[in-house]
């Protein structure tokens, strides 16, 4: 039997959500970038116009909590996404909104 290790051990790499990408981005399979300042704007507007459907997830919260959609058509609705994620302030992660299968929505 494999060694026991206490969770408490990794609570802050499992509830930063930007760390857990980092650490576990091979197992991912989708794009995401960090937003938290002013200067993630190219970084932002290139993924958004590129990847167009986004999922915006606090990086701080659980559960679902904070989570919104956006669809971006172009440059000008990505900028408004930013700088709504700017004023509401702290660190977002951004990802590429994935639509399921509907055989596991129907399971779901």
């Amino acid at each position: 039997m494999g060694k026991l290790v206490s969770r408490k051990k990794h609570d802050e790499e499992i509830e930063d959500k930007w760390g857990f990408y980092l650490l576990a981005k091979d197992y991912f399979k989708r794009e995401a970038v960090k937003v938290s300042q002013g200067s993630d704007i190219k970084q932002f507007i290139d993924f958004a116009v590129r990847t167009k459907r986004l999922i915006l997830k606090p990086n701080d919260k659980c559960i679902g909590s904070g989570i919104t959609i956006a669809d971006v058509s172009s440059e000008k609705d990505a900028r408004k996404v930013f700088g709504e994620l700017i004023e509401k302030g702290g660190a977002w992660i951004i990802e590429e909104r994935l639509v399921q299968d509907d055989r596991m929505a129907q399971w779901n």
